[in-house]
């Protein structure tokens, strides 16, 4: 991070401050593979690329990749993870993750020891299968080794790619590219993608069988989260239109056997989940939750809109709000027992603290 000599001091004196961290650029390793640098569109609703956005138990605070009351095919990644862009994966106590500083990707150890660059070219929806990661990078959906060797364009461009995720050896991934709106699916190794539907929705999310995606109705003028087979027969909404809290529904992910979702209330945003099979609409307390958000180790950690996005947490049921950093900052992600988010005071420098929000930090130094 190319910063001269004063506002390097003021950046460094506020993290020291604040989180308890330092500025400093993080040290990269080995050398890149193929790809560029372009940065990926962004979209200020949280269903674009690059910022401001859908794999273990509790999603992720275990650090294993498989969610609990899920099928048991293995997830590339925790579903709030996904959520948040999936611009940061954990696998084998390995954090995989693009850098929004310059355009590479990374990974490092859950202390940010052994950092290495393994690509350039920016990443989301990162997936980690076995010693393969596949992602959505640069109008196109990629894989590599997890060394960064063997990078390889599954579906090249002219195409609009998004929300991918990998379960088991199926890819699920999402195309706006006209003519070819909806979601997809294929093999791990790129054959046979098929239309299977969802035309009208995107975030889609796969449980148990099932795909889960956010639908919005243009006759109603109403968002709900609808469900359908894996072949796309048997869509229907999850939540009845007279129990809907609100007309939008923000970001959702599946986390403890809920699905959760964040919806208006008034001027301000709640959160509220579902079960699986949409009885049970509960909402869990009255903060004004921002845009990102996670559901780990029993408590919901968030940005809070009444104060510039900085990182919160609070119960299930909404009790005991505890203000966790000082930052504001761009998306959540869980890593094994760490919280790692994009501090925007410092340029979207990627941050890691504890989830009691103690040795808040550069997640490299």
């Amino acid at each position: 991070m190319k910063k001269i000599l004063l506002m390097t001091a003021i950046v460094l004196g506020f993290a020291l401050a604040a989180c308890g961290g330092n500025g400093s650029e993080p040290t990269t390793g080995n050398g890149s593979a193929d790809g560029n640098g372009s940065e990926l569109a962004t979209n200020n609703d949280g269903a674009g690329s690059n910022g401001n956005e859908p794999a273990a138990s509790n999603d992720g605070a275990d650090g294993n990749n498989v969610p609990n009351a899920t099928s048991s095919a293995e997830l590339g990644n925790t579903f709030g993870n996904l959520a948040n862009h999936g611009a940061v994966a954990y696998a084998n106590g390995r954090v995989f993750y693009s850098n929004r500083q310059d355009g590479g990707i990374y990974s490092a150890n859950i202390d940010g020891s052994d950092h290495q660059r393994l690509s350039d070219g920016r990443a989301e929806y990162i997936n980690v299968i076995g010693d393969r990661l596949f992602f959505v990078g640069d109008a196109g959906i990629y894989t590599m080794k997890t060394d960064g060797s063997d990078r390889e364009s599954m579906l090249g461009f002219n195409q609009n790619f998004a929300r991918l995720i990998v379960v088991g050896n199926r890819i699920y991934y999402q195309n706006f590219a006209v003519g070819s709106r909806g979601l997809h699916v294929m093999n791990i190794d790129g054959t046979d993608s098929q239309l299977i539907g969802m035309t009208g929705g995107s975030f889609p999310m796969v449980v148990e069988n099932q795909i889960f995606f956010k639908y919005h109705d243009l006759d109603a003028g109403l968002d709900n989260i609808h469900v359908m087979n894996t072949d796309g027969s048997n869509q229907r909404a999850l939540i009845a239109e007279e129990d809907l809290p609100h007309l939008a529904i923000g970001v959702y992910f599946y986390a403890d056997g809920r699905i959760f979702f964040r919806s208006s209330v008034g001027f301000e945003r709640r959160i509220f989940s579902v079960n699986s099979d949409g009885s049970d609409l509960t909402q869990h307390g009255d903060a004004n939750v921002g845009t990102w958000y996670q559901v780990a180790n029993g408590r919901i950690f968030f940005f809070n809109d009444n104060n510039d996005s900085k990182i919160y947490s609070m119960n299930i049921d909404g009790t005991d709000i505890q203000q966790l950093s000082e930052y504001t900052s761009q998306n959540l992600f869980i890593a094994g027992d760490k919280i790692l988010f994009f501090n925007t005071a410092d340029g979207g420098l990627l941050y890691s603290m504890n989830f009691d929000g103690s040795d808040c930090r550069p997640f490299v130094q």
